[in-house]
């Protein structure tokens, strides 16, 4: 098992700004499909994606954090991790995913701040640094 979030064979990354809060992807550093994971990696996708959501969750606006593995016609494991804004219960289960592109987009600096206050919760959690986009 890793003992730092450097340690993970995985990465997470920040979407371009949606009208969702912050929409944020999970994926294995190697190109591999879901099918083909082996179990180790497999086991640390899966605590990276609990994590992930715990610290999606916890933004103040965020209402839900839904994971979803879409990408037909793809051959590289990625999962979507879609953050409904807080107080939009009109936007519960899959409105959410049908209405983030008519949204107005959040401001690149709002989702700069999110994507940042989730990297730190990952860091607490796991230890280690986060590496910027641009690093």
């Amino acid at each position: 098992m890793p003992e730092s979030i450097e340690d993970y064979a995985a990465r997470i990354a920040a979407a371009p700004p949606s009208g969702a809060p912050a929409v944020l992807l999970l994926e294995p550093r190697r190109h591999v499909d879901v099918p083909d994971l082996d179990d180790a990696l497999a086991a640390d996708l899966g605590r990276l994606h609990v994590a992930l959501v715990a610290a999606v969750e916890a933004l103040p606006s965020a209402g839900r954090c839904h994971a979803m593995r879409i990408g037909d016609g793809g051959a590289h494991a990625h999962w979507w991790f879609l953050v409904r804004p807080a107080r939009m219960p009109q936007l519960r289960g899959s409105f959410m995913a049908d209405r983030d592109d008519v949204l107005p987009p959040v401001p690149v600096h709002v989702r700069d701040e999110n994507a940042d206050f989730v990297a730190t919760a990952l860091v607490q959690r796991f230890g280690g640094r986060a590496v910027p986009a641009a690093g």
